[in-house]
Parts: structure tokens; C-alpha cells; sequence
């Protein structure tokens, strides 16, 4: 009965040492995704929640003023 007790122990602790690994092994690969691609993913962030607001000012005004939204594009190139 003791011996099973303790290759039962034994087995969790295997696991979780397994499962640890596996987390780790993801956090790493995340890590390394997030430090190479971080800063694009995020300046298009950025520009996306621009281009929104924008709409957003833009539409605001209208009902404000009572007129029909003009969207115009852009002059800045990006």
C-alpha cells in the first residue's frame, strides 16, 4: 500500500513537471513572437484605432451639424 502511494506521488509529480514544461515551452515561443513582431503588430494597432476615431470624430460632426459624413482620405501616406 505504501509503494502504491508513493508511484502514485511519483506519477503526479511527473505530470506536472510535463505539464510545467509544456507552459513554459509556450510562454517561450509567445515571448519570442511578441520581441519580433511586437512592434508592427502594435503600430497597426495604433493606426487601426486612428482610422476609427477618425470616423468616429467625423460622423459626430455631421450629426452635430446635421449634414450627410464626408470621408475623405488621407493626404499622409503611411
Amino acid at each position: 500500500m505504501l509503494k502504491e502511494r508513493i508511484e502514485s506521488l511519483a506519477q503526479e509529480v511527473k505530470e506536472k513537471n510535463r505539464e510545467a514544461a509544456e507552459k513554459y515551452g509556450r510562454n517561450q515561443h509567445y515571448a519570442k513572437i511578441i520581441a519580433t513582431r511586437g512592434k508592427e503588430v502594435c503600430v497597426a494597432r495604433i493606426l487601426a484605432c486612428r482610422k476609427m476615431w477618425m470616423r468616429f470624430v467625423v460622423i459626430s460632426r455631421a450629426i452635430l451639424l446635421r449634414r450627410r459624413p464626408v470621408f475623405r482620405p488621407s493626404s499622409r501616406k503611411r
